[in-house]
């Protein structure tokens, strides 16, 4: 009888320890699927916390002031116009210490998903600078989670500001006071392809129009916050004074095109005199040389302007 019962009490112990062992078997493979799913979360875009923001903009339309609106959130790594340095790199006024890795459209597509890999990135640019490689890599820009966001400006305004500010670059880095450019480099055809593109795949346009962004900083930034699926920070909405220790380095590449936003601390708000008049073209700010090719881009570009403006974010 006690050899007996001391055999149950033996196979009672080998069961416990089978029992014991599958559990423990069980629980390595919960674990394991566990730490798999982390490095699927760790090492993909699309279900992380993090996000890569394309801010695409024309000439002189108020671009590099919203960038710094992101810029002092501080919780995106902010980019400045890496294509166009790429595109523009024989007419840096100065160079910064990032140049020789942004040679290419390619280096700098690299460089901005490996960004978003790791932290919530932005990236404002001039648009016809990449619209066709962006049109051509769309697919893949989507697939990584992409959000695309515009700008744009009255016409009236951007041309009296690009040529004078063309004009002060060309005297600086071409030694030649001539101003003369492409209409697409304005860069309102290359806004309304790319934005065609987005609504030929049902992505919804989040573009703002410059004259909110002076009119009310706070209520455009909220509702392009919540567009963009990000916080609002009204503190972002003013920073300190610039001065040769805290100008962003990239800045300089093409400093003359920053210099009213470099003597600013916050939006420049729309002067309380404006009228319609600011929204006709002033060709007494032209050479008189130039004056009749300018007409025919405004009146060209301006159709264009009204198409978009028609998808702005609206404020109250």
């Amino acid at each position: 009888t006690s050899g007996g019962f001391s055999r149950t009490i033996k196979t009672k112990h080998l069961s416990n320890l089978l029992l014991l062992f599958f559990i423990f078997l069980l629980f390595s493979l919960i674990i394991k699927n566990i730490f798999r799913n982390c490095q699927l979360y760790t090492n993909n875009p699309l279900i992380q916390n993090m996000s890569l923001q394309l801010f695409f903009v024309h000439p002189r339309s108020l671009s590099t002031c919203f960038e710094n609106i992101i810029r002092q959130r501080n919780d995106f790594k902010v980019f400045h116009e890496l294509f166009a340095c790429s595109f523009f790199k024989e007419e840096r006024e100065e160079t910064y210490e990032d140049d020789n890795i942004y040679n290419s459209y390619e280096d700098v597509k690299k460089t901005l998903f490996e960004s978003a890999e790791k932290t919530q990135t932005f990236n404002k640019d001039i648009c016809n600078v990449c619209c066709e490689e962006i049109i051509k890599d769309f697919d893949e820009y989507v697939s990584f989670g992409t959000t695309f966001s515009f700008l744009i400006r009255h016409p009236a305004k951007t041309l009296v500001s690009y040529y004078r500010t063309l004009k002060k670059h060309n005297q600086r880095v071409k030694n030649t006071d001539t101003v003369e450019f492409p209409i697409e480099d304005v860069g309102y055809h290359s806004i309304e392809r790319l934005v065609k593109k987005l609504q030929s795949e049902n992505i919804d346009i989040i573009l703002v129009n410059a004259d909110d962004l002076q009119r009310d900083p706070h209520q455009l930034m909220q509702i392009y916050c919540e567009a963009i699926g990000c916080s609002y920070i009204p503190e972002s909405l003013e920073w300190e004074e610039f001065n040769e220790d805290n100008i962003p380095s990239n800045w300089k590449s093409f400093q003359t095109w920053h210099d009213t936003l470099l003597s600013s601390t916050s939006v420049v708000p729309l002067s309380n005199s404006s009228s319609s008049n600011e929204y006709e073209l002033d060709l007494n700010q032209f050479d008189s040389q130039d004056r009749g090719w300018i007409l025919e881009y405004y009146t060209e570009i301006l159709e264009i302007y009204e198409r978009l403006n028609k998808l702005k974010l609206a404020i109250d």
